[in-house]
């Protein structure tokens, strides 16, 4: 073929018969339709392909650092739940909502250790320490984002809590038995003298002068004592909630249910 006019040409150098050139001009161009369409369908699947390789990059960067974020506060949540779980059974042993109370964050943080150093806690955290070093050292790395890898960590999570929440009851009860039993220290804040004398104030000053007030919590705003009755002191009282001010803002009277056979009382 010629390539500058296009013409066929035979072996000899003379041109081909017309007839022919209809036929192969269609070929031709039939071949060059197929091989562009050719060339299109393959620079689309190399698109695609590279589209989607930077897709698969960018969730996996994204699950990563999620991952990561939700590794980093979940030893913050689970202080702060601890911390919660004990105070609100501590104040609910006194009928205090602690929905209703100002609790600030670091005194939740403080209290949040009374339950964790529980022995049970512990245990349960140190076998599941060891079960994941185990699993670790024995799966390979695709494992670790398989089904399991995601149920049971959330189960033992799970478990975790309940079993802080059952230890936050127990310390909370132990901490309320000291209150009624008079095992705590005596607590006698100094009130307002603009305070105006009412049932209240009378009372609270007639415990104070027979040392019968402890105090059960108390908060940057305010504190809150229990004045044990003199005829039942591990059973029955009155509880008080003074401000900062040194002002009486609640009082009520209050009843205590100690553990079944532990019948102690203190003075």
């Amino acid at each position: 073929m010629d390539a500058k006019k296009g013409f066929l040409t035979s072996v000899d150098g003379k041109a081909a018969r017309p007839d022919k050139w209809p036929a192969f001009s269609i070929e031709r161009e039939n071949l060059s339709i197929h091989g562009s369409d050719a060339f299109r369908t393959f620079a689309g699947c190399g698109k695609v392909s590279s589209i989607g390789s930077l897709l698969g990059g960018h969730m996996a960067s994204m699950r990563q650092a999620l991952v990561d974020a939700v590794v980093a506060a979940l030893p913050v949540a689970i202080v702060f739940f601890s911390g919660w779980a004990y105070l609100s059974s501590y104040l609910g042993l006194f009928d205090v909502d602690a929905t209703q109370v100002s609790i600030p964050f670091t005194t939740v943080l403080v209290y949040a250790f009374i339950p964790l150093k529980s022995w049970v806690v512990l245990g349960y955290l140190i076998l599941c320490l060891g079960v994941a070093q185990y699993a670790i050292s024995r799966a390979k790395p695709p494992a670790y984002f398989g089904f399991a890898s995601l149920v049971v960590p959330a189960v033992a999570l799970v478990l975790l809590l309940f079993l802080v929440q059952w230890a936050a009851r127990v310390e909370a009860r132990e901490m309320a038995d000291f209150v009624w039993k008079g095992e705590k220290s005596i607590t006698i804040p100094v009130l307002s003298t603009q305070e105006s004398p009412d049932a209240a104030y009378s009372v609270y000053k007639q415990c104070q002068n027979e040392r019968r007030l402890r105090q059960i919590i108390g908060f940057t705003d305010q504190m809150f004592l229990l004045c044990r009755d003199e005829d039942l002191p591990c059973w029955r009282g009155t509880m008080f909630a003074i401000s900062n001010s040194g002002v009486i803002t609640y009082s009520a009277g209050r009843r205590y249910k100690p553990a079944a056979g532990d019948e102690r009382c203190g003075s």
